[in-house]
């Protein structure tokens, strides 16, 4: 059975300010440690070490800001349970 993952969409406009002020809030929030940030034309992906797996925060012009594990297809039940606990959590937050 193949595994899937979660991308959650937290909105569906990219904001470069609001993207860094949910990922300040990942690392207050988790103690997550930002271990790699790709930033190209379209599309900016950040990684954070959150409670020992690999989570993305991902800004692309046409998509906006969304958030999945980065091990996408290879992802664990584990990983996708705490993107979406993230997604709640920012969504919750009054930052979006």
């Amino acid at each position: 059975m193949t595994q899937s993952y979660s991308e959650i969409i937290l909105t569906e406009q990219p904001d470069s300010s609001l993207f860094i002020r949910l990922a300040d809030r990942i690392v207050s929030e988790y103690k997550a440690s930002i271990i790699e940030k790709l930033n190209g034309l379209d599309s900016v992906y950040w990684d954070f070490l959150v409670e020992s797996v690999i989570i993305t925060l991902h800004q692309q012009t046409f998509i906006g800001i969304t958030i999945f594990p980065r091990d996408l297809e290879k992802s664990t039940a584990e990983a996708n349970r705490l993107a979406e606990k993230i997604a709640a959590m920012l969504k919750k937050s009054g930052l979006l």
